[in-house]
């Protein structure tokens, strides 16, 4: 939030595929405003995601980096 004010959003995924033998982790989407960017946001939740994708059991997450 800035000044009171929800500036993104995140979304991940967790699955299970037959190619790997845990689950998995995937951001699907992430959007922060024009005014809110080089500000860390987009870091927070990216970090974010991945402990939750983590916490549910996924071995592996493909992020921003990837």
């Amino acid at each position: 939030m800035l000044d009171e004010e929800f500036v993104g959003f995140a979304c991940a995924q967790s699955y299970r595929s037959f190619c790997y033998s845990s689950a998995q982790g995937e951001m699907t989407e992430l959007y922060v405003e024009e005014k809110a960017r080089r500000l860390g946001f987009a870091s927070s939740l990216i970090a974010l995601l991945e402990v939750k994708t983590y916490v549910s059991r996924c071995q592996k997450y493909k992020g921003a980096n990837e």
